[in-house]
């Protein structure tokens, strides 16, 4: 598995899971093509369950958003650290590719 460099995008707890998918946490499973997923936050160095499919930016990428598995630490409106996080990530866009 790939580790990235990102940061969590604030200001999105408004931003509506797409038709068909229970949250935001639903959509990655469903999306990741993982066998095993596994529902602990993907930040480096966490072992908390993840409660929320968190929406992220890469780290000097382009503006194209992700979701990745966070526990209630880092999925924090006032965390605005750039982290190191485990793969897959999945596109808010189905259309872009799944970072593994």
């Amino acid at each position: 598995m790939a580790t990235y460099t990102l940061k969590n995008i604030n200001g999105t707890s408004d931003n509506k899971v797409p038709k068909g998918y229970s949250s935001w946490l639903d959509y990655w499973d469903r999306n990741n093509e993982n066998i095993d997923s596994s529902f602990f936050c993907q930040a480096v160095g966490c072992s908390e369950f993840a409660i929320n499919g968190a929406h992220v930016q890469l780290q000097g990428g382009n503006n194209q958003w992700y979701i990745v598995p966070f526990c209630a630490k880092h999925n924090n409106h006032n965390n605005t650290s750039t982290m190191q996080v485990i793969g897959p990530l999945v596109p808010v866009n189905l259309s872009n590719p799944i970072l593994r």
